[in-house]
């Protein structure tokens, strides 16, 4: 009988817990999610501000973005790999919808990239075009 009172005393406790749907904490801290998504076609990031925001479109290149990451800076810069012409370069956007700055050219590949945690240095990948097929 005891056994019995526990595990009902539990079930309650369990089901009085379950809410109707996720929900975001008053005290949680402001944040951003950023992800990638083919909502409009390419791939291009998204943002969504919390906890009362709507989902935007961060990023608007033609041909997507975002294939190899992105990364956001220590003060809301998102730096990414796009496609122009036939290669991919490395771009800077400061704020959604703003215009998309080169950082890199004149390369067949420039991805993988990272940035140091002040923001201050970046780290990529690259293949230009006087290397070996393979060199990297």
């Amino acid at each position: 009988m005891k056994c019995l009172v526990i595990i009902l005393a539990t079930t309650v406790f369990i089901i009085a817990g379950c809410g109707t749907g996720p929900e975001y904490p008053p005290d949680a801290p402001e944040c951003t999610l950023y992800w990638i998504s083919y909502r409009n076609g390419p791939p291009n990031i998204w943002t969504k501000d919390f906890p009362n925001g709507v989902s935007r479109q961060f990023t608007f290149f033609e041909n997507g973005c975002g294939r190899w990451g992105f990364d956001i800076s220590p003060i809301g810069e998102c730096y990414v790999s796009a496609q122009n012409g036939s290669d991919w370069n490395i771009y800077r956007i400061i704020s959604p919808g703003a215009a998309a700055f080169r950082i890199t050219s004149e390369s067949q590949y420039d991805g993988e990239h990272s940035i140091s945690p002040d923001g201050g240095s970046i780290c990529f990948v690259t293949k230009r075009w006087f290397f070996d097929i393979y060199d990297r």
